[in-house]
């Protein structure tokens, strides 16, 4: 809460990408940020944990009782917008698990999923992505 303290009148945005991504996403239950984007990020670590390559780094990482988006979510702790960009030849995290949000109706929750793009994109791809948050987050 500091740094909205120190920069009371800046607009401040948070963005994590792939694990950064997945922490970035829990600070959605605090009204710190304008808005947060979660790029190549997962939602679920029990989900991770099921589909993803990535089961041995999560277990060896996470505590068993930490917490992720989808609990924020269900509680109704989401605070601000967010957007999670991913793409959907992401072997590293899954595009599936955000069907549970897609069809969400909390007004903070914004999905983007792009058609052949992996964990993480260079060059065009990534030009297209970052042309995407150029559009979302206001000049």
């Amino acid at each position: 809460m500091k740094i909205k303290q120190r920069y009371s009148n800046a607009k401040l945005y948070l963005i994590g990408e792939s694990y950064g991504g997945f922490l970035t996403s829990l600070f959605s239950s605090q009204n710190i940020f304008e808005q947060i984007l979660c790029l190549s990020s997962f939602v679920s670590i029990n989900y991770q944990k099921l589909f993803s390559p990535e089961i041995e780094w999560l277990s060896n990482y996470l505590s068993t009782d930490s917490k992720d988006f989808y609990f924020l979510q269900e509680k109704g702790l989401v605070k601000v917008p967010i957007t999670f960009i991913n793409g959907k030849d992401d072997s590293q995290v899954p595009w599936q698990q955000f069907l549970p949000l897609i069809n969400s109706i909390d007004p903070y929750i914004r999905i983007k999923l792009f058609d052949n793009y992996i964990h993480r994109e260079t060059g065009i791809k990534l030009k297209v992505v970052i042309d995407y948050i150029d559009k979302i987050i206001p000049q």
